[in-house]
Parts: C-alpha cells; structure tokens; sequence
C-alpha cells in the first residue's frame, strides 16, 4: 500500500512538473503600451486641463476670500460687535474651505486621471487576452520601468508589448 502511494505521488510530481515545463509564459510592459497609443496624448492634454481648472478654481476662491478679508477690515471700524463675530466666523469657514480645496485638489486630479485612463487600459488588457489565445501564452505578466517588477528575470523573446502593438494596429513610436 505504501508502494502505491509513493508512485502515485512521484507520478502527480513529475506529471506537474512536466505540464509547468509546457506553459508558455510571456510579459508586456503595460506602461510601453500605453504610451504608444495616440489616445494618451488626450489624456495628457485633458489631465492638464482639469489641474489647470482645479489651480484656476483655487486662486478664484483665493482672491475671493483675500477681497472680503479687505473689506471686512475697511468696515470693522463701522459695525458692531455682533456683525463683526458673525463676519469673522464667515471668513474663517471661507479660509477653511479654501484649505480642504487645497488638500483635496491632488486626490480629485488623481481620480480624474483613473477615469480617463480606464479606457485605455481596458483596451489593452483585452487586447493582451487576445494575443494570450492566439500566441497560447498560459501566463502573460506585467512587467514595468516604475521599480515594481512582477517577473525577477525574462526572456525578451516572451516580451508580447510589440506584439499587443501590432495587434492594436498601432506602429511603436517609444521603444522599452
């Protein structure tokens, strides 16, 4: 009985790793891709728009907030204490909404580059699947320039980002 459990676990060994050794693996670097298509150009362009209009917003509320400082201040001498605590607290919701603007304008510039990139990326991981299929890659990883490398080492024949390129109808204008 022994005897033929250790067969049957030696045979599930080597018949695991002989089926490991048949995949085919492949990488693309999603960041290459991406910005080989024409559409990133947009998305560059519209992303500089909104930080422009969150910076256009910013200094509007800015100077908004600095001409009612002043003119609080030119009339301080001529109204009562009443108005004046009111106007104060005014100005100081003013001032802290102006800073919660501030703080929050790089997170709203970053869900603003999530949205209009969603598409792209869309694009290409269908498109990755399909050269996965047609190429018969069990296994295709990502592989990118910002530090956070999924594969340690490759084989760039296995590199698939030309290929994904090509399949795009796209002509690479960056090379890796």
């Amino acid at each position: 009985m022994k005897n033929k459990l250790l067969l049957f676990g030696v045979t599930s060994l080597l018949w695991t790793v002989t089926s490991a050794q048949e995949q085919k693996i492949g990488y693309a670097n999603v960041d290459f891709i991406l910005g080989n298509m024409p559409e990133t150009e947009q998305i560059r362009v519209d992303v500089q728009a909104y930080d422009k209009q969150l910076a256009d917003d910013f200094k509007a509320k800015y100077d908004s907030l600095q001409m009612k400082v002043k003119d609080f201040e030119a009339r301080a001498a001529s109204i009562t204490e009443d108005e004046k605590q009111k106007e104060q607290t005014a100005l100081l919701q003013m001032q802290n909404d102006l800073q919660k603007y501030q703080q929050n304008a790089p997170t709203l510039l970053e869900i603003r580059s999530r949205e209009l990139l969603k598409p792209a990326y869309e694009k290409i991981y269908q498109t990755l699947e399909t050269v996965r299929k047609e190429l018969g890659y069990a296994f295709i990883f990502h592989d990118n320039a910002s530090g956070a490398q999924v594969i340690l080492a490759a084989d760039p024949a296995y590199d698939v980002s030309l290929k994904v390129l090509e399949k795009m109808g796209l002509i690479p204008i960056l090379m890796c």
